[in-house]
């Protein structure tokens, strides 16, 4: 249980999804919130589709509307059923779709990895080795299978999609196509279009500029400014990295020149993911000292010692009316 995913709009409030477990009796839903800027909770809304609903990742979509990806399980397709919806951001739900991985003669886990929003407005739902596309209004478009495990996935140049797998790079022309194929020494762990038209790879502990060539224009070692293993996100024209063990943070230009780095005051949160606007980072995660709390916590851009007072952790999940079929 906990926080898998942070997203915001264009106005400014984060959205983040995940999914709590062993507070209700007879299951665990997903969790969908929104937060403003100052760390104060909004709302929250829970989503049952099966015994047990997972909520792994979120992206905005180009109309102003979001992508949820996850999985559900108890149920007959394996391991467990891929789930993607779109809602919009009061939570409503525009479609859903669930993934059978018996349709294409799997049975296996069906897990969301990552989810993405393609430039055209397609989605993506990415699982260990299956990847999907959908267009806006949920219709399926094709289905493209890997023998190695998916990482992260991208648009990338002149409307294809990126893939990382434990290999390195798969490119697909828009059609699902595979067209080339980049061999990495590690897997792909981030994938970005910049704005002055490179691509941003995390392989391994190095961050890589290519062109749309893929040729190498930039490399830096995380582990020469210490971050190791961090995490990574574009925002506005900055890298930022967080480590994935504790709250330290680093900000990096476009050509991976380390602009300002800071620690904050330790604190018992696992953290899974993080988003940025203007001078605000909010943090998701699971609060590691006590059990199912899914934890959101503010911090500042600008240093390690500054921190909204409120501070968000679900320990409780209720409902009003419960509806069962068979």
């Amino acid at each position: 249980s906990g926080i898998h995913g942070i997203a915001h709009d264009s106005a400014g409030s984060f959205y983040s999804v995940g999914s709590s477990l062993e507070n209700v009796e007879f299951s665990a839903p997903g969790i969908f919130t929104k937060i403003n800027q100052q760390g104060n909770f909004l709302f929250e809304k829970y989503y049952y589709y099966s015994d047990q609903t997972y909520f792994r990742d979120i992206k905005p979509t180009l109309d102003g509307n979001f992508i949820i990806g996850g999985n559900i399980s108890g149920c007959d397709f394996g391991i467990s059923s891929g789930l993607i919806l779109k809602i919009n951001p009061n939570g409503d739900t525009l479609w859903t779709r669930l993934i059978n991985p018996q349709q294409i003669g799997l049975i296996a886990d069906n897990q969301c990895r990552s989810v993405a929003v393609l430039p055209d407005g397609n989605a993506i739902f990415v699982s260990d080795t299956t990847l999907y596309v959908f267009d806006s209004t949920g219709d399926s478009l094709f289905t493209f299978l890997s023998n190695e495990h998916f990482t992260s996935v991208s648009g990338g140049f002149d409307s294809t999609i990126l893939c990382g797998n434990q290999q390195g790079l798969l490119i697909l022309n828009s059609s699902g196509q595979l067209i080339n194929q980049i061999t990495f020494p590690s897997s792909i762990g981030y994938i970005r279009l910049l704005q002055d038209s490179t691509l941003l790879l995390l392989t391994g502990n190095s961050l890589i500029k290519v062109d749309s060539t893929f040729n190498f224009l930039n490399q830096l070692d995380l582990s020469t400014i210490n971050f190791s293993g961090a995490d990574v996100l574009v925002e506005s024209g900055t890298i930022w990295l967080k480590k994935s063990q504790d709250s330290a943070f680093a900000a990096l230009d476009l050509n991976l020149q380390l602009i300002n780095s800071f620690s904050t005051q330790a604190s018992s949160v696992n953290s899974t993911s993080f988003a940025i606007v203007d001078s605000t980072i909010m943090v998701g995660g699971t609060e590691s000292d006590v059990k199912n709390h899914c934890y959101l916590k503010a911090y500042s851009t600008t240093g390690n010692t500054t921190y909204y007072s409120s501070d968000l952790t679900l320990t409780n999940v209720g409902f009003d009316t419960a509806y069962v079929a068979h």
